[in-house]
């Protein structure tokens, strides 16, 4: 597991099928996220969730710093947590929109989850998302 994986999947019938969504260095671990919950949350809420769920300690780079006394590696950390929720809240703000009433401001929102998901690592689940820009866009008359 990561919080930040390196790998997606899909299905095709019975067969999963895994892809890298990152390039991946020859011995590197490949790790997939167990759940779609760990996006919207900062790292304390997901180890919670994890914790719960999974019965873990999430120890990916998503959540832990390879250096606790690295004040840098903190600040990366309190960064993505501040992305995740910034996320979060997209989500949630998109998903009470009238699609009958769309406005620019609304693909832009878009257009920053898909730009956020890409700084967290979360492209294994960002067609979902261009797949919303591009049909939001085609009914703004957007190209």
């Amino acid at each position: 597991h990561s919080c930040k994986p390196n790998v997606g999947y899909g299905f095709n019938g019975w067969e999963m099928r895994l892809y890298t969504t990152s390039d991946v260095q020859e011995g590197e671990e490949l790790c997939t996220c167990y759940s779609d919950m760990v996006y919207f949350h900062n790292r304390i809420e997901r180890g919670e969730f994890l914790k719960s769920k999974f019965n873990f300690d999430c120890i990916c780079s998503g959540c832990n710093s390879n250096d606790n006394d690295d004040d840098s590696e903190e600040q990366r950390l309190k960064q993505s947590d501040t992305r995740r929720e910034r996320l979060r809240l997209l989500a949630e703000t998109l998903a009470q929109r009238d699609r009958s009433n769309l406005k620019k401001s609304d693909l832009e929102m878009i257009m920053e989850s898909i730009n956020i998901m890409k700084l967290e690592s979360l492209e294994h689940n960002i067609s979902t998302t261009y797949r919303l820009a591009r049909e939001w866009a085609m009914k703004l008359g957007e190209d």
